[in-house]
């Protein structure tokens, strides 16, 4: 169950329909600032410009599909531009031996990184898989986490994205103040072309590498409030190997 927790909250932070969560008529219901978010998130330019988003979501598509090594390599991708959905799906998915063996180890040290800015739901995950490793894998995480703090850690990552958001931002219609005026813009969307205020696209939560980060933090949070309605935690079986973590095993 807690596996499919997970992906429902990588769903509903992107505002995109969680299963089930329709108003009786296979029509999710969103405010009007919502649906003008989703818009332009979705649209192919703005993902373009923002790989940390294109390539969870495309992570999020191959594991809904059952293509769990496709999966693994969309998330990776995303979490070299500091995506920590996505680096909590690829500890989950290392932990549980999805698309990949299972590695506690390497399930522990992406949750770590998946947690370091605080979203609840990755610190339980984590303080959950410590406790289940045993003294030698513990071991292993201290020798081998550095590793991958340099390379896919917050500092790092978020350079990378900064120089993207910044380069894209660089782009836009207008005058070299940054006055975009009454532009409008028409997005290629997965429903088609739609119609969309430039200085909605172009505004600065999307572009500004700190607004950025506070918006994606906003959506992650406290994610199932209003989201998604969550049944009671359940012991599930051990681990595949025999030990550790009870509630990694929860459902399909």
């Amino acid at each position: 169950m807690l596996r499919k927790l997970l992906v429902l909250t990588l769903a509903a932070s992107l505002g995109l329909p969680a299963m089930g969560a329709d108003d009786g008529e296979g029509k999710v219901k969103r405010s009007r600032r919502m649906v003008d978010e989703d818009t332009i998130v979705q649209s192919s330019g703005f993902l373009f410009a923002h790989p940390d988003l294109k390539n969870r979501m495309e992570g999020q598509q191959a594991y809904a599909d059952g293509r769990y090594r496709a999966a693994l390599e969309y998330f990776e991708r995303a979490a070299w531009y500091g995506d920590k959905l996505s680096q909590a799906m690829l500890g989950e998915m290392h932990w549980l031996g999805t698309g990949t063996p299972i590695d506690p180890v390497k399930g522990y040290i992406w949750m770590d990184l998946a947690a370091e800015r605080g979203y609840p739901a990755m610190l339980v995950k984590r303080e959950r898989y410590w406790s289940a490793l045993s003294a030698e894998e513990r071991q292993r995480v201290l020798a081998e986490g550095p590793t991958y703090h340099d390379k896919y850690g917050h500092d790092v990552a978020r350079q990378r994205l900064d120089r993207v958001l910044r380069r894209e931002r660089r782009k836009v219609t207008g005058s070299r103040t940054g006055f975009l005026g009454r532009v409008d813009m028409v997005l290629v969307t997965p429903h088609g072309a739609v119609p969309v205020r430039a200085q909605d696209y172009y505004h600065r939560k999307f572009w500004q590498p700190d607004l950025y980060l506070e918006w994606r933090d906003e959506q992650w949070l406290k994610p199932l409030q209003g989201q998604v309605n969550v049944g009671e935690l359940i012991q599930a079986a051990p681990r595949k190997d025999g030990s550790g973590d009870a509630s990694a095993e929860g459902g399909e």
